[in-house]
Protein backbone atom coordinates (compact mmCIF):
# COMPACT_ATOMS: atom_id res chain seq x y z
CA UNK A 1 0.00 0.00 0.00
CA UNK A 2 1.08 3.63 -1.34
CA UNK A 3 2.05 5.88 1.34
CA UNK A 4 -0.07 8.64 -0.75
CA UNK A 5 -3.35 5.76 -0.76
CA UNK A 6 -2.74 5.70 3.06
CA UNK A 7 -3.32 9.41 3.34
CA UNK A 8 -6.54 9.33 0.91
CA UNK A 9 -8.02 6.89 2.73
CA UNK A 10 -7.77 9.12 6.07
CA UNK A 11 -8.89 12.04 4.11
CA UNK A 12 -12.01 10.45 2.59
CA UNK A 13 -13.13 8.69 5.74
CA UNK A 14 -15.75 10.78 6.90
CA UNK A 15 -18.16 9.12 4.50
CA UNK A 16 -18.55 6.66 7.08
CA UNK A 17 -19.41 9.08 10.12
CA UNK A 18 -23.32 9.17 9.65
CA UNK A 19 -23.31 6.82 12.70
CA UNK A 20 -25.45 7.30 15.93
CA UNK A 21 -25.99 5.23 18.66
CA UNK A 22 -28.87 6.15 21.14
CA UNK A 23 -26.48 7.11 24.06
CA UNK A 24 -24.52 9.94 21.78
CA UNK A 25 -27.85 12.07 20.71
CA UNK A 26 -28.68 14.79 23.90
CA UNK A 27 -31.42 14.23 26.22
CA UNK A 28 -34.43 15.45 25.21
CA UNK A 29 -36.98 18.04 27.05
CA UNK A 30 -40.72 16.90 26.58
CA UNK A 31 -41.37 20.45 26.95
CA UNK A 32 -39.27 21.51 24.13
CA UNK A 33 -41.37 23.03 20.95
CA UNK A 34 -39.38 20.78 18.79
CA UNK A 35 -39.11 18.03 21.33
CA UNK A 36 -41.01 15.81 17.83
CA UNK A 37 -38.63 17.38 16.03
CA UNK A 38 -35.83 16.33 17.70
CA UNK A 39 -36.81 12.90 18.02
CA UNK A 40 -37.46 12.74 14.50
CA UNK A 41 -33.90 14.04 13.85
CA UNK A 42 -32.63 11.43 15.58
CA UNK A 43 -34.34 7.95 14.07
CA UNK A 44 -32.69 9.85 10.58
CA UNK A 45 -29.86 9.44 12.43
CA UNK A 46 -30.65 5.61 13.58
CA UNK A 47 -31.77 4.65 10.31
CA UNK A 48 -28.58 6.06 8.56
CA UNK A 49 -26.79 4.18 10.69
CA UNK A 50 -28.69 0.75 9.92
CA UNK A 51 -28.18 1.81 6.04
CA UNK A 52 -24.14 2.50 6.26
CA UNK A 53 -23.70 -0.86 8.28
CA UNK A 54 -25.22 -2.48 5.74
CA UNK A 55 -23.67 -0.31 3.14
CA UNK A 56 -27.05 0.76 1.61
CA UNK A 57 -26.38 3.54 -0.31
CA UNK A 58 -29.82 3.71 -1.69
CA UNK A 59 -30.90 3.48 1.98
CA UNK A 60 -28.59 6.13 2.62
CA UNK A 61 -29.37 8.65 0.55
CA UNK A 62 -32.90 8.27 0.98
CA UNK A 63 -32.17 10.97 3.66
CA UNK A 64 -30.77 13.29 1.63
CA UNK A 65 -32.41 16.24 -0.21
CA UNK A 66 -32.40 15.76 -4.37
CA UNK A 67 -29.66 18.77 -3.96
CA UNK A 68 -28.20 18.17 -1.58
CA UNK A 69 -24.31 19.46 -0.84
CA UNK A 70 -21.42 17.81 0.81
CA UNK A 71 -17.54 19.19 1.45
CA UNK A 72 -14.98 16.54 2.24
CA UNK A 73 -11.99 16.83 4.19
CA UNK A 74 -9.90 16.75 0.73
CA UNK A 75 -12.14 20.03 -0.06
CA UNK A 76 -13.64 18.10 -3.05
CA UNK A 77 -17.71 19.14 -2.96
CA UNK A 78 -20.38 16.65 -4.42
CA UNK A 79 -23.30 18.56 -5.72
CA UNK A 80 -26.67 16.26 -5.37
CA UNK A 81 -27.35 12.89 -4.66
CA UNK A 82 -25.75 11.63 -7.86
CA UNK A 83 -22.42 13.01 -7.35
CA UNK A 84 -22.31 12.11 -3.84
CA UNK A 85 -22.98 8.48 -4.86
CA UNK A 86 -20.43 8.31 -7.06
CA UNK A 87 -18.17 9.64 -4.81
CA UNK A 88 -19.04 6.71 -2.35
CA UNK A 89 -18.04 4.50 -5.18
CA UNK A 90 -15.19 5.64 -5.97
CA UNK A 91 -13.64 5.37 -2.37
CA UNK A 92 -15.23 2.35 -1.20
CA UNK A 93 -16.27 -0.26 -3.82
CA UNK A 94 -14.24 -2.10 -6.06
CA UNK A 95 -10.91 -3.83 -6.55
CA UNK A 96 -9.38 -0.16 -6.49
CA UNK A 97 -11.36 1.03 -3.30
CA UNK A 98 -9.57 3.09 -0.71
CA UNK A 99 -11.03 2.53 2.36
CA UNK A 100 -11.83 -1.24 3.70
CA UNK A 101 -12.43 -2.62 7.21
CA UNK A 102 -13.69 0.42 9.86
CA UNK A 103 -15.52 1.35 12.66
CA UNK A 104 -16.85 4.59 13.75
CA UNK A 105 -19.48 6.32 16.18
CA UNK A 106 -20.89 9.24 15.87
CA UNK A 107 -21.85 12.15 18.50
CA UNK A 108 -24.43 15.24 18.29
CA UNK A 109 -22.27 17.72 20.75
CA UNK A 110 -24.92 20.08 20.42
CA UNK A 111 -28.64 20.07 20.49
CA UNK A 112 -29.78 21.27 16.93
CA UNK A 113 -30.85 25.26 16.13
CA UNK A 114 -34.47 25.42 14.10
CA UNK A 115 -34.90 28.11 12.06
CA UNK A 116 -38.84 27.55 10.93
CA UNK A 117 -38.74 24.18 8.76
CA UNK A 118 -34.59 24.56 8.77
CA UNK A 119 -32.26 22.76 11.68
CA UNK A 120 -28.77 23.33 11.87
CA UNK A 121 -27.01 20.23 13.55
CA UNK A 122 -23.40 19.41 14.85
CA UNK A 123 -21.26 16.80 16.13
CA UNK A 124 -18.25 14.94 16.21
CA UNK A 125 -16.95 11.71 15.03
CA UNK A 126 -14.44 8.88 16.00
CA UNK A 127 -12.99 6.50 13.58
CA UNK A 128 -10.93 3.21 13.24
CA UNK A 129 -10.15 1.75 9.72
CA UNK A 130 -7.29 -0.79 8.65
CA UNK A 131 -5.91 0.41 5.29
CA UNK A 132 -2.87 -1.43 4.20
CA UNK A 133 -2.65 -3.57 7.62
CA UNK A 134 -2.18 -0.72 9.42
CA UNK A 135 -5.04 0.66 12.16
CA UNK A 136 -5.93 4.40 12.31
CA UNK A 137 -7.80 6.43 14.67
CA UNK A 138 -9.44 9.88 13.49
CA UNK A 139 -11.22 12.78 15.26
CA UNK A 140 -13.07 14.58 13.16
CA UNK A 141 -16.40 17.25 13.67
CA UNK A 142 -19.15 17.85 11.14
CA UNK A 143 -22.14 20.40 10.48
CA UNK A 144 -25.38 19.88 8.67
CA UNK A 145 -28.62 21.37 7.66
CA UNK A 146 -31.61 19.72 7.15
CA UNK A 147 -35.26 20.51 6.15
CA UNK A 148 -38.68 19.04 6.70
CA UNK A 149 -40.46 18.51 3.79
CA UNK A 150 -44.18 17.02 4.07
CA UNK A 151 -43.22 15.92 7.50
CA UNK A 152 -39.84 14.05 6.22
CA UNK A 153 -36.47 15.46 7.54
CA UNK A 154 -33.58 15.76 4.74
CA UNK A 155 -30.20 16.54 4.84
CA UNK A 156 -29.59 19.63 2.28
CA UNK A 157 -25.74 20.20 3.66
CA UNK A 158 -23.15 18.35 5.62
CA UNK A 159 -19.51 19.83 5.90
CA UNK A 160 -16.81 17.74 7.54
CA UNK A 161 -13.14 18.66 9.15
CA UNK A 162 -10.59 17.64 11.39
CA UNK A 163 -7.57 19.28 13.11
CA UNK A 164 -4.87 20.18 10.87
CA UNK A 165 -2.44 20.34 14.07
CA UNK A 166 -3.91 16.83 15.78
CA UNK A 167 -4.60 14.18 13.53
CA UNK A 168 -3.16 10.43 12.06
CA UNK A 169 -2.05 12.20 8.84
CA UNK A 170 -0.16 14.24 10.23
CA UNK A 171 1.86 12.28 12.24
CA UNK A 172 2.13 9.78 9.01
CA UNK A 173 3.24 12.30 6.92
CA UNK A 174 5.94 13.60 10.03
CA UNK A 175 7.29 9.79 10.34
CA UNK A 176 7.55 9.25 6.40
CA UNK A 177 9.75 13.26 5.98
CA UNK A 178 11.77 11.56 8.91
CA UNK A 179 12.26 8.59 7.27
CA UNK A 180 13.00 10.02 3.84
CA UNK A 181 14.68 12.25 5.34
CA UNK A 182 17.28 9.63 6.45
CA UNK A 183 17.22 7.85 3.49
CA UNK A 184 18.54 11.04 1.43
CA UNK A 185 21.20 11.69 4.15
CA UNK A 186 21.99 7.79 3.52
CA UNK A 187 21.81 8.32 0.15
CA UNK A 188 23.97 11.52 -0.20
CA UNK A 189 26.90 9.67 1.98
CA UNK A 190 26.96 6.38 -0.22
CA UNK A 191 26.97 9.11 -3.42
CA UNK A 192 30.23 10.91 -1.44
CA UNK A 193 31.91 7.71 -1.26
CA UNK A 194 31.66 6.53 -4.86
CA UNK A 195 32.81 10.28 -6.19
CA UNK A 196 35.64 9.37 -3.70
CA UNK A 197 36.37 6.65 -5.00
CA UNK A 198 36.01 7.04 -8.59
CA UNK A 199 38.38 10.22 -8.24
CA UNK A 200 41.18 8.12 -6.00
CA UNK A 201 41.20 5.52 -8.91
CA UNK A 202 41.51 8.29 -11.70
CA UNK A 203 44.94 9.92 -9.43
CA UNK A 204 46.29 6.30 -9.63
CA UNK A 205 46.44 6.27 -13.01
Amino acid sequence: MKFQHILLALIFSPIMILHANAADLPSLNPNDSHYQDRVDLGKVLTKLEAAINAKDLNAMTEYMHPTITIAWYDAEISHGIAEVKAYYNRMLTGENALIFNFKTQASVSHPAIFYGDTAIASGATSDQMIVGGQTFNLHGIWTASLIKEQQQWLITSIHFSVSLFDNPMLDTSKEMTVWMTGAAFLVGILITWLLFRQKRKIVSL
